[in-house]
């Protein structure tokens, strides 16, 4: 599911929260682990702005590195202000999880996979 938002193919995504069997009132470890590789892509966005190299780059988002120079491939087609976005969209699935919101878990996962994967220009 990750790899899918990532990057933003919402077929593909939808396609694997589906296929998931999520226990009742586990979204929140969903999301928390969407959230936990969005982390570490934009820690890996930060280091390579700051003209860290790639390797030492990847270790400082806490990446392994056989997956560094996928992750700034992703970086490079994802469009401007992606990650942040993505970190709002975060924050506001897991606020509705914890309380925040009327609708179901399972529909704040799935406007959150839909919001992740929306393309903005």
């Amino acid at each position: 599911l990750t790899a899918a938002l990532l990057a933003q193919d919402q077929a593909k995504a939808l396609r694997a929260r589906g296929e998931m069997d999520i226990p009742p009132n586990a979204e929140l470890m969903v999301v928390g682990a969407i959230a936990s590789s969005v982390r570490k892509l934009a820690k890996l966005d930060d280091a390579l702005r700051r003209g860290e190299a790639l390797e030492a780059a990847g270790r400082e988002a806490g990446l392994p590195p056989f997956k560094v120079a996928e992750s700034r491939e992703l970086l490079r087609e994802l469009p401007h202000g992606a990650l942040f976005r993505w970190l709002g969209l975060l924050s506001e699935s897991d606020r509705a999880l914890k309380g925040g919101a009327k609708r179901p878990r399972s529909a704040v996962v799935f406007g959150l996979v839909q919001g992740m994967c929306q393309r903005t220009t």
